[in-house]
């Protein structure tokens, strides 16, 4: 499920505890409404947008493997020199550049 960041409402005249003034988390799912009051101390919120996170921990991104491209059918090239490529698996042309 996803993790969704909240904090008051900027237009909010209450003046809300600690935790909605500065933002808190929230795991929801997808198809739940969005948070309306603080839990803590029932203040107007509303939740934040913000970048997905698109890697793993260690925030490396890491492609499909060669097996998994050679059985979709795809071509892979390897830099041989600048501007130069050439072919490691795949139909495509056997150098490219």
């Amino acid at each position: 499920m996803p993790t969704y960041v909240y904090a008051k409402k900027s237009d909010a005249n209450e003046d809300g505890c600690a935790e909605c003034r500065a933002s808190f988390e929230a795991v929801q799912r997808m198809s739940d409404a969005p948070l309306e009051k603080c839990p803590k101390c029932g203040a107007p919120i509303e939740r934040v947008l913000q970048a997905p996170m698109l890697g793993n921990i260690d925030n490396s991104l890491k492609g499909p493997s060669d097996s998994a491209l050679k059985q979709a059918g795809f071509t892979k090239f390897k830099r041989a020199g600048k501007g130069q490529y050439e072919k490691q698996y795949g139909t495509g042309p056997g150098r490219l550049g």
